[in-house]
């Protein structure tokens, strides 16, 4: 006859098995659709068809910035000044399209302000490597929040598209893309922001492109300064530090005119937010007036030095 085994190591063992089966299945990618769902947003746009008649159109976008700033795609929005914008939490809001550049396929829309937003940030993509995970999260026709995976297929392409529109350094991958995923996020496997979905090539499986996230990043910092109508120009010039760990990209300064900042100098935070690139450094002006003063920590042979500049 079998030995019995108490009641309560049964029930232990059988806890400890549902708690490492429910482990099990929380898999990287999962956490990493967790964390960066709530940054994903729905957009429609009435666009004027044939005949006068309006037709809507389903595109994604990925908030950038806490104070309501969302990045999607040209094309998503085409010559509308207006789009409507949901929220994960099914709240539809009314948006505005504050810049919208064509040439490079992106746009970006302003949400109401009074409220806090959840956003993403850009990663480094210069570490890209062929055969890494990568996560699309879009509305692909209608369908909200439809997570895909796939890897990198490539690096570098370049994209044609109508009216000899040219884009550079895309990012080729395999992750699923459909009418409606335009403007969302393609994410590495640590729910980093690497890409912003752009295109399928028809009649191809597994062939997908998003533009490369340093561009956006760039582009998207382009697009605050004119917001502010004076860029956050210090006379700083910047090296970009990509590090394996978290924060897993910094500005370290290579030259400045002002006799406040050094060469080796790695910025930290501006006005008590952190920073790692240039969007992150115009979004951290965005509620300084000019002729302010504002308070910039750098890291300095290991010390925090802070560093008091005037808003230009």
């Amino acid at each position: 006859m079998s030995p019995r085994l108490p009641l309560a190591v049964l029930l232990l063992a059988a806890i400890s098995a549902a708690t490492f089966a429910e482990d099990y299945r929380v898999t990287p990618v999962v956490k990493a659709v967790k964390a960066t769902m709530p940054s994903t947003v729905m957009i429609r746009v009435q666009m004027k068809g044939n005949y006068g008649k309006s037709l809507p159109v389903i595109g994604t976008g990925v908030i950038v910035a806490d104070l309501g700033y969302v990045v999607t795609n040209s094309h998503v929005v085409g010559t509308a000044s207006e789009a409507e914008v949901q929220l994960a939490d099914d709240t539809k809001l009314n948006g505005v399209v504050v810049w919208n550049q064509p040439s490079k396929d992106l746009a970006v829309i302003r949400l109401p302000q009074g409220r806090t937003y959840p956003a993403l940030t850009f990663a480094p993509t210069s570490d890209l490597m062929p055969g890494e995970t990568v996560i699309a999260i879009g509305n692909p026709l209608g369908y909200r929040a439809t997570v895909s995976i796939g890897v990198v297929s490539a690096t570098g392409r370049v994209l044609h598209e109508v009216e000899s529109n040219e884009l550079r350094n895309i990012i080729q991958t395999t992750a699923d893309i459909n009418p409606g995923n335009s403007g969302g996020p393609l994410l590495n496997i640590n729910g980093e922001l690497i890409g912003i979905v752009c295109a399928m090539r028809e009649g191809a499986g597994g062939i997908a492109f998003a533009l490369d996230g340093d561009g956006v990043e760039e582009e998207v910092a382009r697009a605050a300064r004119q917001a502010r109508h004076k860029g956050f120009d210090i006379g700083v010039e910047f090296a970009r530090i990509v590090r394996p760990e978290a924060p897993r990209q910094q500005l370290k300064v290579v030259k400045s005119k002002l006799s406040e900042f050094q060469p080796g100098d790695v910025f930290q935070t501006i006005a008590g937010r952190r920073v790692s690139n240039h969007f992150d450094m115009e979004r951290a002006m965005f509620d300084s007036k000019s002729g302010g003063q504002v308070a910039i920590v750098v890291d300095r042979g290991g010390k925090e030095v802070t560093v008091t500049v005037t808003v230009p």
